[in-house]
């Protein structure tokens, strides 16, 4: 019996110490897309990692700790059966050749053979995870709640579930990264190719997720490359648009990683940029940014000026807000305080404002939302707080970041 046990312990802790690793190495991006899916059956695993994967990993490391207590127990029976005569050196033998297969058991051996695989192992093996899950759950939950008492009572830690597996910006950022590694490869990451069927349900066109022109920041190509990095630095951004000398075309983009490489000129480090009208669709724009291994598109509009830009992690941000909205995501803000006041989200378009609340706002080319007619007007992104007057109009802006205006107060003095 008693090396029957080993051996099963020995297996389960293979088992429990793979399926760590699993988690471990898998990939976030596809995990968090496939709970998020709507004909999905409520799947206890993927539930139990998006949302509380404290307690997943929780409960399979007590599932191991018990391995570990019955290989001890067991093997130590078993050595012991041996005749010895110094019991040290048998002690030191015993724990050096128990500890050593220990190793290989619970993490040479599972790095090894799930890493590669680990995505796949979660979400094919979902229904006998469950099973271990459903059987040591019960048992690590008061242990989590004893540990989060003890360091609450005497050190004062309050212990939060971090759920947030990956963000939005981390998920565009993420394929992104993805598309521009694998500008020189003839095909795409087959996870990539599973990412752009989930993302062919919406009807949103690029107008709505595109950075407008006057928000946009750019470089000419004859500029140096001390002023290049100096846009870098100041905006942030690991793109920049390059137009031509006069500043009417858009030529392409270049990345801020490019100049490690010590370029002599834009030329060599410029890449090509996807041209795109306003009213196509952004699943239809992923789908050619995909294929053409690009991450940014310049927007055209019906006379072929450009009316602004898209990077892959707008149409991320926008696709996958859109799955969040059954949950819990904010609707543009669109309130009248009084008369004279309003609340109004930066997005709202300026004609559109016009025509429901007769506001008079200036209209121009140069923009189409009330952020970009306030960009317009102070000539660059106004910090959360700040004021800004044009004509019989006073902006405050309430909430803003480096790259956009959210949400403002608008007063028609």
């Amino acid at each position: 019996m008693g090396i029957s046990v080993l051996v099963i312990s020995f297996i389960f802790l293979f088992i429990l110490s793979s399926l760590i690793a699993a988690y471990r190495y898998a990939n976030k991006v596809l995990l968090t897309l496939e709970n998020k899916k709507e004909d999905r059956k409520t799947n206890y695993t993927l539930d139990l990692i998006t949302e509380k994967p404290r307690l997943y990993v929780a409960s399979l490391k007590f599932g191991s700790v018990i391995c570990w207590v019955l290989i001890i127990y067991y093997s130590l029976r078993l050595f012991w059966t041996i005749k010895h005569d110094n019991e040290i050196t048998f002690l030191l033998i015993y724990f050096s050749v128990t500890l050593f297969v220990l190793y290989l058991v619970e993490h040479f051996f599972p790095k090894v053979l799930v890493k590669p695989n680990a995505t796949l192992i979660i979400t094919k093996l979902d229904k006998v995870i469950s099973i271990l899950l459903k059987i040591l759950v019960p048992f690590t939950k008061p242990l989590i709640r004893f540990s989060d008492f003890f360091l609450k009572t005497f050190f004062r830690i309050q212990p939060t579930e971090n759920t947030n597996l990956l963000s939005i910006g981390e998920l565009g950022t993420y394929i992104s990264r993805q598309i521009d590694a694998a500008e020189q490869k003839e095909d795409l990451d087959a996870e990539l190719q599973i990412l752009q069927n989930a993302l062919s349900f919406t009807d949103v066109k690029v107008k709505e997720v595109m950075t407008p022109r006057v928000d946009m920041s750019s470089v000419l190509i004859n500029d140096d490359f001390e002023h290049i990095r100096n846009v870098f630095m100041e905006t942030g951004y690991s793109k920049l648009l390059v137009y031509n000398e006069k500043g009417n075309n858009v030529l392409g983009y270049i990345h801020v990683f490019d100049l490690l490489k010590q370029p002599q000129d834009v030329q060599e480090i410029l890449r090509p940029v996807v041209e795109v009208y306003e009213n196509t669709f952004i699943n239809n724009l992923f789908q050619t940014l995909s294929l053409q291994k690009k991450s940014i598109a310049v927007v055209i509009d019906e006379y072929g000026d450009i009316s602004g830009m898209v990077t892959m992690e707008d149409i991320i941000e926008e696709l996958f807000g859109e799955i969040d909205d059954e949950h819990d995501h904010d609707e543009w803000v669109e309130k009248k305080i009084d008369e004279n006041k309003y609340i109004l989200s930066a997005r709202l378009e300026v004609d559109y404002l016009n025509e429901k609340y007769d506001l008079n706002l200036p209209v121009s080319e140069d923009y189409n939302t009330l952020g970009g007619f306030v960009i317009t007007h102070c000539n660059q992104i106004p910090t959360q707080g700040s004021v800004i007057k044009v004509s019989d109009y006073s902006v405050k802006i309430l909430s803003a970041t480096e790259r956009k205006i959210d949400v403002v107060e608008l007063v028609v003095e």
